[in-house]
């Protein structure tokens, strides 16, 4: 008898140029698609904004709309819907025959209160509480209400369900540290490999022009900020071209800085990676696992990164992947893989090796049916 499965998310699952968070949940959907059967697996979401019909075969449910709306949510202890609302997704899940509850992301811890016969299982995009914090740290007092839920909804995950999924060893060991629970199973970010060797040949890749990708949100603003600051300016002949959703708004003030060209939303990044040797990742902070290490792992390209973009990825065997944390870290490695040297980079073997889809894809259905 097949089982059934629902597959709740906060994600908008249907957006081509989404985050990471984004892509890894429409990862996680696929898998359980391939490991349960494509019919037996229900998706459920809460949209940003309320469809008027709903894709097919997608439950939808009331979510917070605007920063108001999320305050009052996060005071009253929920993080992505209003205490009133929970009762209709409860009913939801009651009434229908699921063997499995996955839910994916600890900003819908509370969902795990629902009780019924079958098994729950969370998957952590990070540590919800970390991230508040940093914020906090960060951008301000006013995300305070937003950390003290996330940590309560992730405290009333970790005592409720049956099973835990971390992306990486430090978000299990900081989940076991907080609430004295560890992860059940380790899923790493994973890509579907889209590289196409003849699409290769078309672009010249450039070295003295490095590539920076990411949306525009407070980390990626804040990591290419300190790098035009503190980089760029003791770097010569050297272009920084900035792409990524949103970075439109800050064309005209950053251009006004030497030697950047910012591009902003793309349909394709494909011509973009294929165009550039060097990547950087310059990240201060943040949580879980970066799918841009992974993107950039994938197209085989040189990458400069800081402690946080690389963590969760193993890196200890690869030539072409460099730890850089420091301003004068960044400048020499740069001058040097800009000067008359070659240096071969193998991250795309590495991808290859551990994060191409197909690496965890029957780890994944092997931990899930032994629920």
């Amino acid at each position: 008898m097949p089982k059934k499965v629902l597959f709740i998310t906060v994600m908008d699952m249907y957006d081509k140029n989404g985050n990471g968070g984004v892509i890894c949940s429409q990862r996680n959907y696929t898998f359980l698609q391939k490991c349960f059967g494509r019919d037996n697996v229900i998706l459920a979401t809460f949209p940003r904004v309320e469809y008027k019909i709903p894709p097919k075969g997608e439950i939808t449910f009331r979510r917070t709309q605007n920063n108001l709306q999320h305050l009052i949510a996060a005071i009253l202890g929920y993080k992505v819907y209003f205490p009133w609302n929970e009762k209709k997704v409860f009913d939801f899940i009651k009434e229908n025959d699921f063997d499995i509850v996955f839910i994916d992301s600890s900003l819908l811890g509370r969902i795990s209160k629902v009780k019924g016969n079958f098994k729950k299982v969370i998957f952590f995009h990070n540590v919800e509480a970390d991230y508040a914090k940093n914020k906090v740290r960060n951008e301000g007092i006013k995300y305070i209400p937003s950390y003290l839920a996330s940590k309560r909804n992730e405290k009333i995950a970790i005592e409720n369900v049956n099973a835990m999924i971390a992306l990486n060893q430090r978000d299990s060991l900081r989940l076991e540290y907080l609430y004295g629970r560890s992860a059940d199973f380790i899923l790493p970010i994973t890509l579907h490999d889209q590289y196409n060797k003849e699409h290769a040949r078309i672009y010249k890749a450039q070295k003295n022009r490095l590539l920076f990708v990411g949306s525009f949100m407070p980390q990626n603003q804040a990591a290419i900020e300190w790098f035009m600051k503190e980089v760029m300016p003791k770097l010569t002949g050297i272009t920084l071209d900035i792409v990524g959703k949103g970075f439109e708004i800050k064309k005209k003030e950053y251009e006004a800085e030497n030697n950047v060209n910012v591009i902003g939303e793309v349909d394709c990044l494909d011509e973009y990676y294929y165009s550039h040797e060097i990547v950087i990742i310059p990240l201060l902070y943040g949580a879980g696992m970066k799918i841009k290490t992974a993107e950039a792992m994938m197209y085989g390209k040189l990458i400069l990164a800081s402690d946080e973009a690389l963590e969760g990825y193993d890196i200890s065997s690869a030539t072409g992947i460099f730890r850089c944390n420091t301003a004068e870290e960044y400048v020499v490695k740069i001058n040097e893989l800009c000067g008359d040297s070659y240096i071969q980079s193998d991250a795309r073997s590495l991808f290859l090796n551990k994060y191409e889809e197909q690496c965890m894809e029957t780890e994944f259905e092997a931990f899930m049916k032994t629920l």
